[in-house]
């Protein structure tokens, strides 16, 4: 019963469903912008002709197909130049060499050499990439890195629709989330009532994880709202079907994070519809870090306003640092193992990550470190608050 009236409260909150009005908003103009139907289109109605991997045979299909005339149909000539200048430069699967290359660039480096923590770090980068070059081996002979995909185009389809619309979508629920267990802590205070419902130490305990439980209710059905719409307006316009079940180790399939362009190796075997269904669930996880964070800030201040500025400005000084990637590399490591920086990390959860990550599956086992620390924040924070004095 408890419960019910605190998410009654959360949710007939003004403001809340305001803000929710203008994210659907925002979410709906990036999802209409990321638009590619129409090279989408041209290009499964290719591969169903050609077929889906890269290699002779797709060559040869690809060359036998009628060109189409460049005056008429532009777009598709386009991309039927550039489906087969990708198939004649890349007809074997992806190689190894670029790993060992890229480990002996960043082992080399004076930057690296003279900062903290330098040895412990080039060894962790070592190891990480031995496993790489393993994996990228098996992948290469399994024909897995042959997959067509969406060609060309394959690395900015899914570059958007994780790194500009999933980034956009998990940056909002944690800021709702954040602002819901806030408002939910505050209530009493901004009603003046908190000294009638705190008045005994034994309810307080009581109440606070009424209050949590309710504040996570309201930000799950936010998350399940904010990505269904703003992944279902996109799917819907990008037919993704013959992707679905392809591997994003595709080789023409890079991510971008940051200033940083690297190629989309996944430690298994992981198709596009499997990134989608685990990245979305690792996604509601982090937004539990970012509620519990200020769940914890909102049992030990009173001032919500103050306590959200807490989380805001950590929030904000991590994006700053990897909106301007700072000189020191080892910094620039550091930044992207903070919580706004897994967020920032998301088109290459899963990933090798290039020299952006010291160890395999780093934004899991991250993410699990953090939901334990600011567990056992809001743990500490709840025995204080059912201590504390109220005045």
């Amino acid at each position: 019963m408890i419960i019910l009236n605190e998410i009654k409260k959360i949710v007939t909150m003004p403001a809340l469903s305001g803000f929710l009005i203008l994210l659907t908003v925002l979410n709906c103009v990036f999802a209409f912008n990321g638009n590619f139907g129409n090279e989408i289109e041209y290009i499964n109605a290719v591969n169903r002709i050609a077929g889906d991997k890269f290699g002779p045979d797709y060559i040869s299909a690809l060359e036998a197909m009628p060109v189409p005339d460049e005056n008429e149909h532009s777009i598709e000539s386009y991309y039927y130049e550039q489906l087969l200048a990708v198939a004649k430069a890349f007809p074997g699967g992806r190689t190894a060499k670029i790993f060992s290359e890229e480990f002996d660039t960043f082992s080399s480096g004076k930057d690296v050499q003279n900062m903290p923590f330098s040895k412990l770090i080039t060894a962790a980068i070592g190891k990480k990439y031995e496993k790489a070059k393993t994996v990228s081996a098996q992948k290469n002979a399994s024909g897995e890195t042959n997959a067509v995909a969406f060609g060309a185009e394959t690395g900015r389809v899914f570059g958007y629709a994780t790194g500009t619309l999933g980034v956009l979508m998990l940056a909002e629920c944690a800021l709702v989330a954040s602002l819901v267990i806030l408002f939910a802590f505050s209530y009493e205070n901004l009603n003046a009532t908190d000294m009638i419902v705190y008045s005994t130490k034994a309810g307080r305990r009581r109440f606070a994880l009424c209050k949590a439980a309710a504040a996570l209710a309201v930000s799950t059905a936010v998350f399940v709202f904010i990505f269904a719409v703003g992944y279902g307006i996109f799917f819907i316009q990008n037919d993704f079907s013959s992707v679905w079940n392809a591997p994003i180790s595709a080789y023409y399939n890079a991510v971008k994070v940051g200033m940083f362009s690297m190629p989309a190796v996944a430690w298994n075997s992981m198709t596009f519809g499997g990134y989608f269904v685990f990245s979305t669930l690792l996604a509601y996880l982090v937004m539990i870090i970012f509620l519990l964070f200020s769940c914890a800030l909102g049992l030990v201040m009173k001032n919500s306003f103050a306590a959200f500025g807490v989380v805001a400005f950590a929030s904000l000084f991590n994006a700053a640092m990897i909106i301007f990637p700072p000189a020191s590399p080892f910094v620039m490591l550091l930044v992207y193992m903070f919580p706004a920086g897994i967020i920032a990390f998301m088109p290459a959860w899963f990933q090798y990550g290039a020299t952006l990550t010291l160890i395999p599956y780093q934004e899991t086992v991250l993410t699990l470190f953090w939901l334990l620390i600011m567990l056992a924040a809001f743990l500490a924070a709840l025995k204080y608050f059912s201590k504390k004095d109220i005045k």
